[in-house]
């Protein structure tokens, strides 16, 4: 019910068991489940934080803000 009200019932933690479920934690690991893949994100990652890292920087007082992202 929580997953519905915020729009989230899609969402794969909160799918109940059954095909769709199957289905998305198979699409799920092939995307991010193998270390060859988590490599293929590592640049992006190492990006995201550089970004953060100069936001936190320049804008420390929004910190809160800054994280959420």
């Amino acid at each position: 019910m929580g997953g519905e009200l915020v729009g989230w019932k899609h969402a794969l933690p909160l799918l109940p068991y059954g095909n769709l479920f199957r289905e998305s934690r198979k699409q799920f690991h092939r995307a991010i489940g193998t270390r060859a893949a988590l490599k293929a994100y590592h640049p992006i990652r190492k990006q995201e934080y550089h970004k953060f890292l100069k936001c936190v920087y320049e804008n420390p007082e929004e910190f809160a803000i800054h994280i959420r992202r």
